[in-house]
């Protein structure tokens, strides 16, 4: 079965490397450049895994980590962030990726879900 990731992160280029890694490897992916739009489209479509930024145009996704645990329990949360993991302390649940990381740390951040 193909699994899934929902990538919210507003650096439309960024999106795109990750996607096509990602595809190349087997799983499905979507990108939201916003808090709102990835919120949305969780509801909409089943996800395995989230990789959620930090600085988003409507908020600071690892503030919306837990919340968005809370709503969607099955879904695996990786948390991208450019270099500020003082910030990062929201709890066990979640993995986190610091700027600049390599495909490879990603992927085993996925598959270790």
């Amino acid at each position: 079965m193909q699994r899934s990731v929902l990538i919210i992160d507003d650096e439309v280029d960024q999106c795109l490397l990750i996607r096509v890694y990602l595809q190349k490897k087997g799983f499905r992916v979507d990108c939201a450049h916003t808090l709102a739009d990835g919120i949305e489209k969780l509801r909409l479509n089943a996800t395995d895994y989230l990789l959620l930024d930090n600085h988003l145009p409507d908020g600071f996704g690892w503030k919306y980590a837990t919340l968005i645990k809370s709503l969607f329990p099955g879904v695996q949360i990786t948390l991208l962030t450019g270099g500020d993991a003082e910030n990062l302390r929201v709890g066990a649940d979640f993995q986190q990726l610091i700027k600049p990381w390599h495909f490879n740390q990603l992927e085993a951040c996925l598959r270790a879900a």
